[in-house]
């Protein structure tokens, strides 16, 4: 992960790093022995890049571990990028993680007759099955979405609504 690019983007927006030296160290003692979930879309990965570059100090950290296999957050095949990223500071335990959910919801796909599938079950009862899988593994699990619910996305993602009445 290039650290200083990151921060450089959160400079300007939120984060001043001259002010980081002093404050990482007493903030990220609260997060000793912690894994911190960012589940969400955009703003998420946001927050992430931000507490990454908090706790970095805005500088790369060849201490940092890539975790992410840990979590099934591998790039698939011909992906451009994994549905997201973990990272691992060995001389706190600390594990600060995002993983890309515009919907906070299980998406499966229909049968339907078309090739590929187009439409796409949401299914407004079930988490995603990241979530589902790696939940009792987060001490603090931040959850956010937002624009992804106006009627042009869920049309443009063929999502179609499902819950379970019980």
């Amino acid at each position: 992960m290039n650290v200083g690019l990151l921060c450089e983007y959160v400079v300007g927006r939120a984060v001043l790093i001259s002010m980081l030296n002093a404050e990482q160290t007493i903030a990220f003692y609260n997060l000793k022995n912690k894994t911190i979930a960012f589940i969400g879309d955009s703003l998420g990965r946001q927050q992430f890049q931000s507490l990454m570059c908090m706790a970095t100090g805005g500088k790369d950290s060849p201490e940092v571990q890539n975790v992410g296999w840990k979590y099934g957050l591998v790039k698939p095949i011909g992906a451009p990028r994994p549905d997201g990223w973990a990272y691992r500071f060995p001389s706190t335990n600390t594990t600060i993680l995002y993983y890309w959910s515009a919907s906070l919801s299980d998406l499966v796909p229909m049968n339907n007759t078309d090739d590929p599938p187009r439409l796409t079950a949401m299914h407004l009862d079930r988490p995603p099955a990241f979530m589902r899988t790696y939940l009792h593994r987060f001490d603090v699990l931040v959850l956010n979405t937002g624009h992804h619910w106006h009627r042009y996305k869920i049309e443009g993602n063929h999502w179609v609504m499902h819950f379970t009445l019980t």
